[in-house]
């Protein structure tokens, strides 16, 4: 059985779609003030969420938890402007 090259490369493009898909993610709400955040490693969670507080325009960011997985790490963090 051969596969033609473009549905290999289809399903190549795919793959790669759904698993840069599932090694981040943007902040979502836990609690009324708290935030979760996936991503590869903690440096990166760490700067996404200092972005997102900064777009609330709030500015010290306290990470309550951090977890590690397989392949990333997950931190929940609160916004405050103290």
């Amino acid at each position: 059985m051969q596969i033609s090259q473009k549905t290999l490369f289809a399903s190549l493009a795919i793959g790669l779609v759904l698993s840069a898909c599932a090694t981040s993610s943007g902040p979502t709400r836990v609690e009324a003030d708290q935030w979760q955040i996936l991503a590869p490693n903690y440096i990166e969670a760490a700067k996404k969420a200092k972005a997102h507080c900064k777009s609330l325009a709030l500015d010290v960011l306290k990470v309550t938890k951090r977890q590690a997985y397989e392949d990333h790490i997950e931190i929940l963090y609160r916004c405050s402007k103290e």
